[in-house]
């Protein structure tokens, strides 16, 4: 596939950076991943429907990603283009007891802002490292909250340049599916509560104990690796099944928490999708259960897998 027209054609248009053979490792928290064809910044809503044009037509590989949080990309990169939100869709604003955010806004900016605000329910946002945009496709959540849980209003942008937008009860399931198909996130509205900013900071300040407490936060990792089974914790069943501290090259499973893989230096895409298959396994031997995961995988042509 010949790439180098309309990769010339997005750099010469965008308003935005476009960086060729983008190393994905400096834009994933895992730290892994070889580079992208192209990698864009995009200042504005302009700039994506530029993206998206030229990439539809030519049937380029396309990925948009937030802080690459929940994603392991392969260490042959990725051929196409990815897309990463910029200055104009960062911008955080409330009309009463709504909060409207960009999708390329950090959730930690996010939460400060409702704390400023005088603005209660977002707390469980606290020390997760993603954007608005990347925790809503993902469904983020944590044991005191997920971000469903205060979803007012979805905006996307379709593949055509229309705009999309969904109300909370019109919302996808559990695991993602917040918008149609080939969409980009663009802008979310949260519904919140009047609550003093004490009691909020006080209430982010436990959770983020508990957070350091039972996560290695100071580690390289894409956050939790397998999706809990119903009823069931997935960090519990693997550390019962003796896997803490098992690895792979640079890829290890963290001693803190179970369903954390780390990358304690150097580790690979191999290392870690070869640590996933031997976690599975034991897991899998020992008690039947068949781990999915919960981050996503994207391989070097534009294919990504949530597993069962």
């Amino acid at each position: 596939m010949n790439t180098c027209g309309p990769l010339a054609f997005i750099e010469k248009k965008c308003q935005g950076r476009v960086l060729h053979n983008e190393p994905l490792s400096s834009h994933t928290s895992f730290g892994i991943g070889g580079p992208a064809d192209a990698f864009v910044w995009a200042d504005g809503v302009e700039d994506v429907e530029i993206v998206q044009d030229a990439v539809l037509s030519n049937e380029i590989p396309f990925l948009v990603i937030g802080n690459g949080t929940n994603l392991l990309f392969h260490d042959e990169g990725f051929r196409g283009v990815v897309l990463r939100l910029g200055r104009h869709f960062k911008g955080i604003v409330s009309e009463g007891t709504r909060v409207t955010a960009g999708a390329g806004a950090n959730l930690s900016k996010t939460l400060s802002f409702c704390a400023e605000h005088d603005l209660g329910g977002f707390e469980f946002a606290v020390g997760i490292p993603g954007t608005v945009g990347g925790a809503v496709s993902s469904a983020a959540w944590t044991r005191s909250g997920g971000i469903r849980d205060r979803l007012s209003r979805v905006t996307a942008m379709g593949p055509k340049g229309d705009v999309v937008t969904k109300d909370a009860p019109s919302l996808g399931n559990e695991h993602g599916d917040l918008v149609p198909d080939g969409c980009i996130i663009t802008e979310v509205s949260f519904q919140l509560e009047p609550a003093p900013e004490n009691a909020i900071r006080l209430e982010m300040e436990r959770l983020m104990a508990r957070r350091k407490q039972t996560q290695p936060l100071n580690k390289r990792s894409a956050g939790c690796v397998f999706r809990n089974p119903e009823h069931q914790s997935a960090g519990r069943i693997i550390d019962e099944c003796g896997c803490k501290g098992m690895r792979v090259g640079g890829a290890v499973v963290s001693e803190k928490h179970a369903n954390f893989i780390i990358n304690s230096g150097g580790a690979r895409s191999e290392d870690v999708l070869e640590l996933i298959e031997r976690v599975r396994e034991r897991v899998h031997s020992a008690t039947g259960v068949l781990l999915g995961l919960e981050i996503d995988v994207v391989d070097p042509w534009g294919g990504m897998r949530r597993d069962a």
